[in-house]
């Protein structure tokens, strides 16, 4: 009968050349990844970063809007007339300059409650798309769309052009538009983020290194562990030693594969920092 050994040797030795080729390239594809990546994730990242700020600073306009234009359509109310020095609209933000009262009437009175209630509407999404940069980074790189997060009204098409030209009181009318062009506009660039994002997560191919971690995997338990473990070498406490320790190494090199693939696939949480030294990518925080 022929010895068992050699077919668990040439199986242990042909197993451990493929997992050794298979991983050193593994090793320099990922450490090439993210040095690849790093430039047009940083940029990438700065678009986020950029459109963050931009959304909470209109998020802190619309607040002010909503409070000045319920402020104002009480006094007017009250007076009979709107002083246009004392409210600010989207298209008459901050210090105007507008001066003048204006007649009050049904129709000026409701005009100005439906904006203090768009405002509130559009402040709400603003504030839902921009909460912070780490949920703003988790919905464009999960791929969910802003529409969802605005009332209906806010997705709509536009009813009108906003005109830039005419005073506080006669633009009251365009408030809506204005607050409808700006949301979708809002849009447009978050949908480009994240068409960004889709192809940084098609360059990194994340999927595939980590399925090949469980081929190789795969490989190194039942093509070398396991025939090792068959060979009818001298019994002794040595031969578990041995085994032992090949497989705490063996352990700890596929922890450390797994962990080059994971920080690849930080780089995809554009929240975080991730820097390029020395032409390595490093990644900073959790």
């Amino acid at each position: 009968m022929a010895d068992p050994n050699w077919f668990y040797s040439t199986l242990a030795q042909s197993s451990a050349a493929i997992v050794g080729l298979a991983g050193g390239f593994m090793v320099s594809r990922v450490l090439a990844q993210r040095n690849d990546l790093a430039l047009d994730r940083q940029a990438t990242r700065n678009r986020m970063l950029d459109l963050h700020r931009a959304t909470v600073t209109a998020q802190e306009i619309a607040a002010r809007v909503q409070q000045s234009i319920s402020s104002g359509r009480v006094a007017a109310e009250n007076a009979g007339q709107l002083d246009a020095s004392q409210i600010e609209t989207f298209t008459h933000p901050g210090n105007h300059g507008q001066q003048g009262s204006y007649a009050t009437d049904v129709h000026t009175l409701g005009l100005l409650q439906r904006i203090a209630d768009d405002a509130s509407d559009y402040e709400q999404a603003l504030g839902k798309l921009a909460r912070d940069p780490k949920t703003l980074s988790d919905m464009a790189r999960t791929g969910k769309d802003a529409e969802h997060l605005a009332a209906e009204w806010l997705n709509e098409d536009l009813e009108g052009i906003v005109g830039g030209g005419g005073n506080l009181y006669q633009s009251l009318g365009q408030q809506r538009d204005w607050m409808r062009n700006d949301w979708q506009a809002r849009c447009i660039s978050y949908n480009s983020l994240k068409g960004q994002i889709t192809t940084l997560r098609t360059r990194a191919a994340v999927a595939s290194l980590g399925g090949l971690v469980a081929v190789l995997g795969a490989f190194l338990v039942f093509g070398v562990l396991v025939p090792l473990a068959y060979l009818s070498a001298r019994a002794g406490a040595s031969r578990g030693l041995l085994l032992a320790a090949f497989g705490v190494l063996a352990v700890l090199f596929f922890a450390y594969l797994g962990n080059e693939v994971r920080r690849l696939a930080n780089a995809l949480h554009l929240e975080r920092e991730f820097l390029v030294t020395r032409g390595m990518a490093v990644h900073l925080g959790h």
